[in-house]
């Protein structure tokens, strides 16, 4: 059966009419996140609703979902450079989008390099995102494109790494990830068999820092 002439007209116009028309709904979508408030110089959001969002990298800002609008606040440091993705309200402390189990939020606190603690225990929490395992570029644009148009999406390709640390004496040194509590040394929360002490920069021989550190018995590379 042939199609008629008017028919094919009408489906070439469709044909190009559509991506347009795609794009400019697109484009709406994201103009009305521009109109998103930023807190504290911070990954954090409020909408001119008053509701909370949480930017990831390379992925967009997602809906805080259960977050206190009138008690939320960002927990910083005092240095004006510091850009900080964790946040409290009444009930929770926030790693980006990820509730920190156990925290108490009145006395939660940053100490630095990622790190934070209420006293009873602590917390890493990156500032920089990483790719879930099995990372797909097409699926992460499409996740990121679900979170445009559904509110209450929440699924993303990139996360900030949050893991618990039992200690309560952690100091921030060195460098970001790195702290130490007496002679125990952590990255990125993660225990290292090393001595904070001695812990030093192995640098190229332009002089600049190679990513490498060592306390003079063990290499360690520095991940970005």
């Amino acid at each position: 059966m042939k199609m008629s002439k008017k028919k094919w007209v009408i489906l070439l116009v469709a044909a190009f009419v559509a991506p347009y028309l795609i794009l400019i709904f697109f484009y709406y979508v994201a103009q009305s996140q521009n109109k998103f408030e930023n807190i504290d110089r911070s990954g954090f959001y409020r909408s001119p609703e008053g509701e909370i969002y949480a930017e990831i990298a390379h992925s967009g800002r997602y809906l805080l979902k259960g977050a206190d609008k009138d008690s939320f606040r960002v927990l910083n440091l005092p240095h004006y450079y510091y850009y900080s993705n964790v946040g409290a309200d009444k009930n929770n402390v926030y790693c980006s989008t990820k509730i920190l189990q156990g925290l108490d939020p009145k006395s939660a606190h940053l100490l630095g390099n990622g790190y934070l603690t209420d006293g009873k225990i602590s917390y890493f929490c990156s500032s920089k995102s990483e790719k879930q395992p099995g990372f797909n570029e097409f699926t992460a644009v499409m996740k990121s494109v679900a979170n445009l148009f559904i509110k209450s999406y929440e699924d993303s390709s990139y996360f900030y790494k949050n893991v618990r640390i039992d200690s309560v004496n952690l100091e921030p040194i060195f460098d970001t990830g790195f702290a130490k509590d007496g002679n125990k040394l952590y990255y990125k929360g993660e225990k290292l068999d090393a001595q904070p002490s001695e812990l030093r920069y192995i640098t190229a021989e332009n002089g600049a820092t190679s990513g490498y550190y060592t306390d003079g018995k063990s290499l360690f590379f520095r991940r970005a």
